[in-house]
């Protein structure tokens, strides 16, 4: 859900809001495939999870990447956001996913989450960690994100989110390299 100006839930700070995350709904899903979208230079994928269908080792059925979008942006601003996610990793809130051997694109996420009719009282914060890598030649995008028990100690996504990332990351890349 992205509000606009005609919407009930807009009012005069929604726009700035925005910027930062607030008001509005993304999926993990609908996130990741916009971190995809810059690994692959702007090209926003349509997501699938399952190549074929098969029965009796016959394909019955057959999926294969598709397009949505081929340019979600200029060349130059796309160069500027990867820039800045690799930034994210080495000078900024993803320092600790930091490694020798390769880079990380990233960004790191944290959002207070309201508790029903509770409100934001019981301080329960959903973190997370949304990119790929390797940066300078992608082949993998992923998402994690966790909701954090109420007054949990650690909450911000380098701190949660992140080191979950780094794992799967380093997992795959070392997979790769054998």
């Amino acid at each position: 859900v992205i509000p606009t100006p005609k919407s009930k839930f807009w009012s005069a700070p929604t726009l700035p809001w925005m910027g930062f995350g607030n008001n509005l709904s993304l999926t993990p899903l609908h996130t990741l495939m916009i971190y995809n979208a810059l690994a692959n230079n702007g090209r926003l994928m349509k997501p699938y999870i399952v190549n074929a269908i098969l029965k009796d080792g016959k394909i019955l059925d057959e999926y294969t990447p598709e397009a949505i979008v081929e340019n979600i942006c200029s060349e130059s601003t796309l160069e500027q956001l990867k820039t800045c996610l690799v930034g994210v990793v080495t000078d900024g809130t993803g320092k600790s996913l930091h490694n020798p051997f390769y880079q990380i694109a990233g960004k790191t996420g944290t959002a207070l989450v309201a508790n029903g009719t509770r409100g934001y009282a019981d301080h329960i914060y959903q973190s997370s960690f949304a990119g790929y890598f390797p940066a300078d030649n992608p082949k993998y995008s992923c998402i994690v994100v966790i909701k954090n028990k109420p007054f949990a100690k650690k909450y911000y996504g380098g701190v949660v989110a992140g080191p979950v990332f780094k794992e799967v990351a380093d997992k795959l890349y070392a997979r790769d390299i054998r």
